[in-house]
């Protein structure tokens, strides 16, 4: 079966490097399934690395890639919440109007400051014809500083990503785990799991100390190693490299965890091998997968923190 999907990705992927267009949502679909399928583990040792070698072929970097399958994916959930409200738009790629990745974009930020039936109307109209990309963009430049303004109001702030993952325990890490029984989702009860917040840690060479916001020590089966997981949140477009290099020296896997919107904006400034969750309505989506790191430089300083933390809990 999975070397049935290999063939039918290769197939694809073929197709777009001889095409003499590149077509957008074309590229958009075949990498979503590289990416789902892990078709790029082939010969790569993450989704990031296989994307920016391939990008290469197609002379579109990698940062254009990403922004090309998050569209297709605003698309799709405005779709579904489109049709809630009686509009039923076409799959993306049926649209008669072709929509670019700026267009969803706009629509999609719109949606978290506009009532919903004003949004799904102005894309119907969109999609129609009646309203052209100038006016869209006039339109956006309207209300983003009211989208600013939200932000800075902390409406998606730190406290939300926080109160989503603590509610989740350990099961967005365990999607694959996941079992289905008469509709319902059932997840393998893992051999030790504890959630720890605002986990502050130490180097013990030059006593600098930093705070992880979260960490989840996960251990799938008894005879497996302990795995720590620890979590930077981010509610703004603003990523300090310094400081998520020097946390992943404490942790096995490093992921920022960020609004839904705040996340795919930032997806293609990531450092390489942290990790990237997306969180929206307590719900929370691996968007980038974090590299394991079996032997992190302090990782004994940190199980020293949550041995404490457990004995005075």
């Amino acid at each position: 079966m999975k070397k049935l999907i290999f063939k039918k990705i290769e197939a694809k992927l073929k197709n777009v490097l001889e095409s003499d267009h590149i077509d957008w949502i074309q590229v958009g679909r075949v990498l979503s399934d590289v990416k789902e399928h892990n078709y790029w583990s082939i010969n790569f040792g993450s989704f990031s690395k296989w994307l920016e070698s391939w990008g290469k072929e197609v002379n579109l970097c990698k940062a254009t890639l990403w922004r090309y399958i998050t569209a297709q994916k605003k698309y799709e959930r405005l779709r579904a919440e489109a049709s809630k409200f009686g509009y039923n738009f076409e799959v993306i790629e049926d649209l008669k109007s072709p929509i670019s990745p700026e267009g969803i974009e706009i629509f999609d930020k719109l949606s978290r400051i506009l009532k919903e039936n004003e949004v799904y109307e102005m894309m119907n109209r969109f999609i129609d014809g009646e309203i052209t990309r100038k006016e869209l963009r006039e339109k956006w430049n309207v209300f983003k500083p009211a989208l600013e303004q939200k932000a800075s109001h902390g409406l998606f702030g730190e406290s939300i990503v926080l109160d989503a993952l603590r509610l989740n325990s350990n099961e967005w890490l365990r999607k694959d785990k996941a079992e289905y029984k008469k509709g319902k989702v059932i997840y393998r009860v893992p051999s030790f799991s504890k959630f720890f917040q605002s986990v502050t840690v130490t180097n013990p060479i030059h006593n600098q100390h930093y705070v992880l916001d979260a960490i989840l020590a996960l251990q799938e089966m008894s005879n497996e190693p302990l795995h720590i997981h620890g979590v930077a949140i981010v509610s703004q477009n603003l990523l300090e490299y310094e400081r998520f290099e020097a946390y992943r020296k404490y942790c096995n896997a490093l992921w920022i965890a960020a609004p839904r919107g705040v996340a795919e904006d930032i997806n293609v400034k990531i450092p390489q091998g942290v990790g990237l969750i997306s969180v929206n309505n307590k719900e929370i989506e691996i968007i980038i997968a974090a590299e394991v790191n079996h032997s992190p430089e302090f990782l004994v300083e940190t199980l020293k923190e949550l041995l404490t933390r457990w004995k005075t809990a």
